[in-house]
């Protein structure tokens, strides 16, 4: 795939429906992230002024291998970053309210969560395709999460 080294991407200033920010696409204004370049990866800190992560905004960026996501952001969508398979660690601020349907679904390397206990609102399957992987097959710990809303909060590790 071509756009698979696609790393920038910049929005014309003046736009009406969308911004970019740190070679992100963002909403018009500017505080949440709806798509992420296909290049992206190793470590990646959400940028100041982001307030949530867009359904599908890192989804398939499997060279990302850690993502820094600061308190200010309360929203993480649908499948945000389902199939980033590199992914070892991500660690959910305190502040964070929402997680998105199948938000880490396949994301087989994953390690470790750490769950803030500001969460209110936690899809059912926010975690369901994880469970999936060989490598996580005695992740027993992380089962009582998969259904439970609010969720069990605290580090988890496989």
């Amino acid at each position: 795939d071509e756009f698979t080294k696609l790393v920038v991407l910049e929005i014309g200033a003046g736009g009406k429906h969308y911004s970019s920010i740190d070679n992100m696409i963002c909403n018009a204004v500017g505080d949440t992230i709806l798509y992420a370049p296909l290049g992206v990866n190793g470590e990646y800190e959400i940028p100041v002024g982001i307030r949530a992560i867009g359904p599908r905004a890192f989804a398939n960026r499997t060279q990302l291998t850690k993502v820094i996501i600061p308190s200010y952001v309360n929203s993480i969508g649908e499948s945000a970053f389902e199939n980033c398979v590199s992914l070892t660690k991500i660690e959910l601020p305190e502040g964070l309210k929402i997680l998105g349907e199948d938000a880490f679904s396949y994301c087989d390397a994953l390690e470790e969560i750490y769950l803030p206990d500001s969460i209110t609102e936690m899809a059912e399957n926010t975690f369901n395709k994880y469970f999936k992987s060989d490598k996580n097959e005695n992740c027993a710990a992380l089962c009582p999460v998969k259904n439970t809303a609010p969720p069990v909060v605290g580090r988890i590790h496989c």
